[in-house]
């Protein structure tokens, strides 16, 4: 949990897409070896795409290598195609309010939160993705105008998406508030300067109004427990995308922050 003043909300998409390192490929018999970082691998076509250390992409059928490396390639295709091919969409949305009535405070409570779309332009169809959500909502008092931000964290998962498919999910909502609190006001008798006594409202306590405001939303793309892929929207998902912490795994891999998707 954190505090921070929100003089404005930034509304912006950033990503992070997890690359693969550099590995050194050997063809079937080993007698010829080359560095790449794997790219993409067409299971339809058996056909592996790597990045050579020069910059080119090279394509050529998996049998080309080695068992290991064929078994890497496998391995890999699933992350790979989430990496390159899934197109994420985050878009927030508020329900209808509810009318709150207590004491002094008059609130409408909208349960908002986002909507994410998952899109697949890969050839095959991408099977068991969890995603992992963080909502972030700023709560403002009634009398301080200072809005302390709060995080709400919880987890999807998407079965399967078939190739060109699209699958939304929504966000458990979270409270976003908008009300007023009416001040508190004490009649006391005081004697006036002609010598009666007159009733005078005095402030007891002030009233204020209050406007919560959803912020921010960031996504964790996982495959087979693994981080392959994170999109944010909003200022605070933004600033966790900043400096990604992953735990590489079977999957050696490089952060790339901003990294936009290429295709339509």
């Amino acid at each position: 949990m954190r505090t921070m003043l929100l003089a404005s909300v930034l509304i912006f998409g950033v990503s992070t897409v997890i690359r693969a390192e550099p590995r050194l490929f050997r063809n079937s018999d080993k007698t010829k070896s080359f560095s790449a970082e794997l790219t993409a691998y067409d299971a339809k076509a058996k056909r592996v795409s790597v990045r050579l250390d020069n910059g080119r992409i090279q394509s050529f059928l998996i049998d080309v290598l080695s068992e290991e490396d064929q078994a890497y390639v496998l391995e890999n295709a699933n992350r790979l195609a989430v990496g390159n091919d899934l197109k994420v969409i985050l878009k927030s949305y508020q329900g209808s309010p509810k009318k709150v009535e207590k004491d002094r405070i008059s609130d409408r409570v909208y349960p908002s939160g986002y909507t994410i779309t998952l899109s697949n332009r890969a050839r095959t169809a991408l099977e068991n993705l969890t995603v992992k959500y963080t909502l972030y909502y700023a709560v403002q008092g009634y009398v301080k105008p200072d809005r302390k931000t709060e995080e709400k964290s919880a987890t999807l998962v998407y079965k399967t998406i078939p190739p060109g498919g699209t699958v939304s999910q929504t966000t458990d909502p979270v409270d976003i508030v908008s009300g007023k609190l009416e001040p508190l006001f004490k009649d006391e008798s005081v004697r006036g300067p002609d010598g009666k006594t007159y009733v005078e409202r005095k402030l007891v306590e002030p009233g204020g109004r209050r406007k919560d405001q959803l912020v921010g939303c960031r996504v964790e793309i996982l495959v087979d427990g693994e981080l392959v892929k994170t999109e944010g929207d909003g200022n605070l998902a933004h600033a966790e995308l900043e400096s990604p912490v992953v735990d590489p795994g079977r999957f050696p891999v490089t952060p790339v922050p901003g990294e936009k998707e290429k295709k339509d």
